[in-house]
């Protein structure tokens, strides 16, 4: 059990000591949460305007 939680403490260790890669990887994920939205939402605007 020992060798299995030490990897696990070395990428803990390893995000903490560099948060700003955590941090683009946030903003990773948000920018393409906001690109599936942008074109959700641009699908309905197609819609509303055929109407």
């Amino acid at each position: 059990m020992s060798s299995g939680s030490t990897p696990r403490a070395a990428t803990v260790r390893s995000w903490q000591s560099h948060p700003a890669g955590t941090a683009s990887a946030d903003r990773r994920k948000v920018t393409e949460m906001a690109k599936k939205k942008s074109k959700k939402k641009d699908k309905k605007t197609k819609k509303s305007k055929k109407k």
